[in-house]
């Protein structure tokens, strides 16, 4: 959005077009997120993923075919190879609260 006017009162803020405002949509961008994978949960279709980084804790989405794919391992054996693996160090490239891309994912020492 260019060319608009910001207005602040009583800690609200509003936004009013003008005669030039130009509103493009745009995707969301990709974030790149670091942490230890503490905890899981398997759900039907996704893998949710409890991420720790020092005092935050963020909760994640992964399709279980894409963490299947990085643990080299069977839909069937997911469970059991996060069950054993855990805590595991992460990077990944999310959107929103959905992992898109999987950087790492490898035990921690």
């Amino acid at each position: 959005m260019t060319n608009v006017v910001v207005t602040a009162f009583n800690d609200e803020i509003s936004i009013s077009s003008t005669s030039k405002t130009d509103l493009k949509e745009c995707d969301v961008p990709m974030t790149v997120v670091k942490g230890s994978a503490i905890g899981f949960e398997m759900k039907e279709l996704t893998v949710s993923i409890l991420l720790c980084n020092g005092d935050e804790f963020q909760e994640l989405e992964a399709p279980v075919q894409m963490i299947a794919d990085t643990l080299s391992c069977q839909l069937a054996d997911i469970e059991e190879n996060l069950q054993n693996r855990i805590p595991m160090k992460c990077v990944f490239k999310i959107k929103d609260t959905t992992i898109h891309i999987i950087d790492q994912m490898e035990k921690e020492d």
